[in-house]
């Protein structure tokens, strides 16, 4: 499989792509990042297994840098060949151990999933580091374990027009950059998701009169209908996540209602 990191130059970047390639699983790990990043990359030593890609970056970041996202994911995903990816944050660092339990996981579930019954359908679901249950259509981005199919349909998927967060309004005029990404995904196999999407003035954005919590009965049906059929969370990893200078934050996203495998 290939392992596709995506995002800014981070100081563990680097240092997380060399560590997978000691993986036994692991076939190439591909770095995709922007052009501004040439520089810095040429100070590291090469590596055959690891290649990078260097994009230009969107006009307009789309909220909570999810355009940044979906360009760096997808041009990653492009360039690999291999039936199996996983997408990675490129401001963090997941130990091999976690990445082999992660791997033993994904082969103990194969053939477990839930499955449709009719066209179109994905080929599995995609395995993510957590589910949040408060919000409709929101994997978390930090891992996003699967078919390469399947991930190429995730992150294609329009670039977003909605203007960067307001650090007052915060997501009542910008959709949540998880929600955006699911219900585009969601959109692909079930026509309600596809009208919120559509439409997330009226049911996906805080403001929206429908506004997208537990109480909001439509687009949390919809959600939980097909959820378990797409997405799968992993149990907990060990993960450094640079940004914050600290692990994943379990229990505190566990208080807005993130869930896990136990």
């Amino acid at each position: 499989m290939d392992i596709i990191i995506q995002g800014n130059l981070w100081e563990c970047t680097v240092r997380a792509a060399v560590q997978y390639t000691d993986l036994d699983f692991v076939n190439k790990v591909y770095i995709s990042t922007w052009k501004d990043d040439q520089i810095k990359a040429k100070s590291h030593p090469p590596n055959s297994k690891i290649h990078y890609l260097f994009s230009d970056l969107p006009e307009h970041e789309g909220g909570n840098n999810v355009n940044y996202q979906i360009v760096s994911s997808r041009n990653g995903l492009h360039a690999s060949d291999c039936e199996s990816v996983v997408k990675m944050r490129s401001d963090q660092i997941v130990s091999n151990k976690s990445m082999q339990d992660m791997y033993d996981f994904i082969k103990e579930a194969t053939g477990e999933e839930d499955s449709f019954s009719e066209e179109p359908k994905p080929l599995g679901p995609i395995f993510t580091l957590g589910i949040q249950s408060n919000w409709p259509y929101h994997p978390q981005d930090h891992i996003l374990w699967g078919y390469r199919e399947d991930l190429l349909k995730f992150f294609s998927l329009p670039l977003s027009s909605f203007p960067s967060l307001d650090p007052v309004t915060v997501f009542e005029t910008t959709l949540r950059a998880n929600i955006y990404l699911g219900a585009h995904y969601f959109a692909l196999y079930d026509e309600d998701a596809k009208k919120h999407i559509d439409n997330p003035e009226i049911y996906l954005l805080d403001s929206a009169p429908a506004t997208p919590s537990l109480n909001n009965a439509e687009v949390m049906i919809t959600s939980n209908k097909i959820l378990n059929k797409l997405f799968k969370p992993f149990p907990k990893v060990d993960l450094y996540w640079e940004k914050h200078n600290c692990g994943y934050m379990y229990e505190f996203y566990r208080q807005w209602g993130e869930y896990y495998h136990e």
